[in-house]
């Protein structure tokens, strides 16, 4: 998918709803000190909190700017990070799940449906596997910067 595309379903509703998500604290303080992913999505969480809170809040242009910089950042390190822990496993799918699952939350009414699309169901089953939670990825919210 493109940079503009990314950013514009990024900006739209039901995005921005469902990408309020994190792993909790417990899955990712199992995660080894090599796995190279873990950082990485740390900082993809906090950054993205840090650009879904100015586009809320309808912050300055700049600053605005500057938070989706650093999210952007966040985003492409992850892309090249392989993981060597099942919590960096589960933390990779939820990147996958904020950028292609059903792209709403769960209080949408088409949650359910999406949700069973054959891409959200597999990689929802590859977060479960992986993090060893049987809930769903929209379940943990994110936490002001990250875990």
């Amino acid at each position: 998918m493109n940079m503009t595309s990314r950013r514009g379903l990024f900006k739209s509703a039901p995005f921005a709803a469902a990408a309020a998500i994190a792993l909790p604290a417990q899955v990712l303080s199992q995660a080894g000190p090599d796995d190279p992913v873990i950082p990485l999505y740390r900082d993809w969480t906090a950054a993205r909190s840090e650009w879904q809170r100015c586009l809320s809040e309808k912050a300055a242009v700049g600053i605005t700017s500057q938070a989706e910089a650093r999210e952007d950042r966040a985003f492409w390190a992850l892309t090249g990070a392989v993981p060597v822990s099942r919590e960096g496993i589960a933390a990779l799918a939820h990147v996958l799940w904020d950028l292609a699952g059903p792209g709403c939350d769960e209080g949408h009414p088409e949650f359910a449906e999406r949700s069973a699309e054959p891409q959200s169901a597999i990689l929802l089953n590859i977060w479960r596997g992986a993090s060893g939670n049987g809930g769903s990825l929209n379940a943990f919210p994110a936490q002001e910067g990250g875990l």
